[in-house]
């Protein structure tokens, strides 16, 4: 049987890079947004003049905002396109942000050197321009690799098969509405209220702490950055915890969403896996696998689990109900048969082992996606005794036995073969994730398409010979 590899280590990459410069520009597209809104309710019946040219102003950045959910959205050629204008023009902001504090160490905007205050400040502020700049090279660089990069070993450029995936998922999305009642109201407007409250608080300590006069700044500046990064991590888990209590089970999820369910199976104690977060603020809290992948599972059709029994509030990521000893069996077999695609992370649990012994007797390997946790990339040994373990009396077992569990991140297996999706590294990244769903979600449908042709050719050919 065929082994088809794709290294997605350089798309991936790329793909971090769009997530952190976007959210960091679109952090300060909403606080101007935010300002020049204040600016134009304060200005009218002023100057109309200046309540157009503050109106152009917001226009010009809801455009910019709605450029950057649609690249964060679909991640395909058009996306990077767009991340790279938005990295130029945050480089050219920070810049200008830059030389205006320099000029501001000194009066009358005239540095004076021989200040060891303004020395300090200049030598950080040019330090921290140097590695910011070192950092956008870096950013431009990979943009254009992956624009160069031609033909790997699957013959698939990578910005090809992210512009088929993005053509693929364009007209679908969830059917289930943003807006609905949640699974816990109370709870969800308790902490929904807490975030806002927070959320504006620390902006106005912000304002506060600028304003403060010579003697308080210098009380608190020494332990602000420490504050401020307890602060706002404190606001994020708000805000998840908040989601967490908005979120539906997966049985209602599947009576508002009627297409075939994606399958997520994984042992409970991958529940504590931990990777880092796309994005600026995703870095404030731990992520599990399920929730990298959901952006583009969730548009393939309903994302569902079996929640943890012994938590009392489903986590983000695959919509979950909870099951007894007794009934969860029955549950995973009814998913496995009505499933598109069945997505596994790799674990030693009985539970998953019956999941997986009851998928491949059910001639389920068809569907099957094999996700591989940080933890068994790095100890290949473990990783091989894994699938030798349970995939020895299967036709893929000679397959398995000749990739590299440290490179491999996901597998998808197919009737001809296997589609490996690698990473040179092992990182607990989330973006690594997500983009290796988006190639696997590449081998499926073109394995589907290639079907589709074979079929249509076998009817034809009688007809043409008729």
């Amino acid at each position: 049987m065929a082994v088809t590899k794709l290294d997605v280590s350089l798309a991936a990459r790329a793909a971090g890079h769009l997530y952190l410069t976007t959210t960091f520009l679109g952090s300060l597209g909403l606080g101007g947004l935010a300002g020049a809104s204040a600016r134009a309710l304060a200005e009218v019946w002023r100057d109309w003049l200046t309540d157009v040219g503050v109106l152009g102003v917001c226009l010009m950045i809801l455009g910019t905002l709605g450029a950057m959910y649609y690249a964060r959205r679909e991640l395909n050629g058009w996306a990077y396109v767009i991340a790279t204008l938005c990295t130029v023009l945050l480089a050219a902001l920070l810049a200008a942000a830059a030389a205006v504090n320099i000029l501001a160490t000194s009066k009358n905007f005239e540095i004076n050197l021989a200040t060891p205050e303004n020395i300090e400040i200049v030598a950080l502020s040019l330090s921290l321009a140097f590695l910011i700049t070192i950092y956008f090279v870096r950013v431009i660089a990979d943009y254009s690799r992956l624009a160069l990069s031609g033909h790997n070993a699957s013959s698939v450029p990578p910005l090809r098969l992210a512009k088929e995936v993005s053509k693929l998922l364009r007209h679908r999305h969830s059917l289930v509405p943003w807006v609905h009642v949640p699974t816990n109201p109370g709870r969800t407007f308790v902490y929904a209220i807490l975030f806002l409250l927070s959320f504006v608080g620390l902006n106005i300590w912000n304002v506060y702490s600028r304003r403060a006069s010579p003697g308080t700044r210098g009380a608190i500046e020494d332990f602000e950055p420490w504050l401020m990064f307890i602060a706002w991590a404190g606001v994020v888990a708000l805000g998840a915890l908040a989601r967490r209590n908005y979120v539906l089970r997966a049985d209602r999820v599947l009576e508002l969403d009627n297409r075939r369910p994606i399958l997520f199976l994984r042992s409970f104690a991958d529940d504590r896996v931990w990777i880092w977060g796309k994005g600026l603020f995703g870095k404030f809290r731990r992520k599990t696998i399920d929730e990298a992948i959901e952006p583009f599972a969730k548009r393939l059709g309903p994302f569902v689990a079996i929640a943890n029994p012994n938590t009392q509030l489903p986590r983000l990521g695959a919509a979950q109900t909870y099951f007894s000893n007794d009934t969860w069996q029955n549950a995973i077999a009814r998913w496995v048969q009505t499933a598109q695609m069945i997505v596994m992370v790799a674990g030693r649990t009985e539970g998953l082992r019956w999941e997986l012994d009851h998928i491949l007797a059910d001639e389920g390997q068809a569907k099957l996606v094999i996700f591989l946790p940080p933890a068994l990339r790095k100890d290949a040994v473990v990783a091989a005794r894994w699938f030798s373990e349970n995939f020895s009396h299967t036709r893929y077992r000679q397959d398995l036995s000749a990739i590299d569990p440290r490179k491999v991140i996901g597998i998808a297996f197919r009737e001809d073969g296997l589609f490996v999706v690698e990473t040179r590294r092992v990182h607990r990244r989330e973006v690594d994730y997500l983009v290796a769903m988006q190639a696997i979600i590449f081998a499926m449908a073109a394995k589907a398409s290639a079907q589709q042709q074979t079929q249509a050719s076998e009817i034809l050919t009688p007809l043409a010979v008729h």
